[in-house]
């Protein structure tokens, strides 16, 4: 499990990407066990997913389609957290970045915490009666772009790549993670229960 100490070192180092400052990744354990212990930052986030999962549960469901929706959930959720990492190793090669691979993944990893906290409020405004739709999807916009400069610098700076390359980084990796989601939204439909 992840110490304290750990925990407080990787999120002021998030806090310093969060600031655009290349330091923070000074505050990241990128050795391989580091590498593997941020892979822990997962059940961290469990529960905004939870949460996120919860409240997308249609109200009148069978027993069976409890099951379903828990499993299709729990496996989306596990793909979503290393299907990137596998195919970045890869495209890291290819691109000629491999040594920076532990550096980008911790602080990637790292930085999914914030993004997780981001979930909070869109959920939160969804769930709102009295907040126009616009509103919401205004709130999703700007955090989507936010989260697109922020996942930009931390592969710019944490790969060693150009802004371009960078860019194709992040919008493949969004790419990925919008497959699987819709991939598992599918799997999940249930049918009409009378």
């Amino acid at each position: 499990m992840l110490t304290p100490g750990e925990v407080s070192r990787a999120l002021f180092g998030v806090w310093r990407l969060a600031r655009l400052d290349a330091g923070g990744f000074a505050w990241f354990d990128t050795s391989l066990q580091g590498v593997r212990r941020s892979f822990q930052v997962a059940y961290l986030v469990a529960p905004i997913y939870l949460m996120e999962s919860v409240l997308a549960f249609p109200e009148h469901a069978t027993l069976a389609n409890v099951v379903r929706f828990a499993i299709l959930r729990v496996l989306a959720y596990v793909i979503l957290w290393t299907a990137w990492p596998v195919l970045l190793f890869e495209l890291a090669r290819i691109l000629g970045c491999g040594t920076h691979y532990a550096r980008y993944l911790v602080a990637y990893n790292w930085f999914r915490m914030v993004e997780a906290s981001f979930l909070i409020p869109v959920i939160l405004l969804q769930r709102l009666p009295f907040v126009p739709g616009t509103t919401v999807e205004t709130v999703i916009l700007a955090l989507t772009v936010l989260l697109i400069v922020y996942n930009w610098f931390i592969a710019r700076v944490g790969l060693g790549l150009t802004g371009t390359a960078a860019f194709a980084m992040v919008v493949i990796d969004l790419l990925l993670s919008e497959i699987i989601d819709i991939t598992a939204a599918s799997l999940i439909r249930m049918p009409s229960v009378h």
